[in-house]
């Protein structure tokens, strides 16, 4: 389930002119395949842009819901588990004359939870563009730790380029509650152009929301 937590990862101010920018397509039928693995099991992939894989043996759930780019891993087990959720994606940026040079930055924000507060969560994460550009990180960290992977996108406009977004839940097997958000975005985009995804989620430059007009739109 794309927990509450979500929503005020939606509202910190690198979030702001995104959010007033998220629009929704219909996807296409051939997009990449969206996978939740736990442990060393067989991957189970699903197309759909929204949906959520609960697995009961040790207890942990995948979610997405990619048209609010919210991504949402979680295990209630007390077992020793990882749990994976890889998104792929492929973007495409239209507006300008096709070839047109474009250059923003992709990101990937990460917020642990856990309960009791105290202890502490793993947590293994990638941003991906492409066959090499990458950012990553590897920790164990309390309840409320958050971090941001970033990478630079060159790309031309009308040509599709690869975007691979991959949370991994590690737990040890004595906490009761623990969880994983992550939030796509994009930054920096020029204005006149819209960054289109394979999922049919659709991203344009924007005056940034106020922050009482955030709030009223996702109380």
């Amino acid at each position: 389930m794309v927990r509450p937590a979500c929503l005020s990862l939606l509202l910190t101010p690198v979030c702001i002119a995104l959010v007033a920018s998220l629009l929704s397509e219909p996807a296409r039928a051939d997009c990449p395949a969206i996978c939740a693995q736990l442990n060393s099991s067989t991957p189970v992939c699903s197309t759909e842009s929204s949906f959520e894989f609960d697995f009961y043996n040790p207890r942990a759930a995948c979610a997405w819901d990619l048209g609010r780019g919210i991504l949402d891993v979680s295990s209630s087990s007390p077992a020793n588990l990882s749990c994976d959720l890889t998104v792929e994606d492929d973007w495409e940026a239209t507006g300008p004359a096709s070839g047109t040079p474009i250059d923003l930055t992709a990101r990937l924000a990460t917020t642990l939870g856990a309960t009791p507060e105290e202890h502490e969560v793993g947590l293994i994460a990638t941003l991906q563009e492409g066959a090499s550009n990458v950012d990553s990180l590897s920790v164990w960290a309390p309840n409320g730790w958050t971090d941001t992977l970033s990478v630079a996108v060159h790309v031309e406009a009308g040509v599709p380029f690869r975007m691979i977004h991959h949370l991994r839940l590690l737990t040890s097997g004595s906490y009761n509650q623990n969880w994983v958000t992550g939030q796509i975005l994009f930054v920096g985009i020029p204005e006149g152009v819209e960054i289109k995804s394979c999922q049919g989620v659709a991203l344009v430059a924007t005056r940034p929301s106020t922050w009482g007009a955030l709030k009223a739109r996702y109380r």
